[in-house]
């Protein structure tokens, strides 16, 4: 996935701040920052917002399977490791 960004001064844009609609004229007047796949924005598919992109990738995990899942945010374990191990336990039934 692809957009224009730099993450030194925004992350993780999900809407255009200043700097991004003065550097990236594609964002002077967007309410959020388009992702695209391929070469470039006009070429490939496109999702209007880095949430729409999140929510296909992920919605194909939930919505194909015939099977029991549980989706897990790395930042979740990352933050808040020893108590999502503890949930994620207590779900798979240890």
């Amino acid at each position: 996935a692809r957009w224009d960004h730099n993450p030194k001064r925004h992350c993780p844009n999900l809407v255009p701040n200043e700097y991004d609609r003065r550097r990236f004229p594609r964002l002077r007047n967007a309410t959020s920052v388009m992702i695209w796949m391929g070469s470039g924005p006009n070429s490939g598919v496109t999702w209007p917002s880095l949430v729409h992109y999140w929510n296909d990738w992920y919605g194909s995990y939930v919505h194909s399977a015939d099977f029991p899942r549980l989706v897990v945010r790395f930042e979740d374990t990352l933050y808040h490791g020893e108590v999502m191990m503890q949930q994620i336990c207590m779900c798979a039934g240890a």
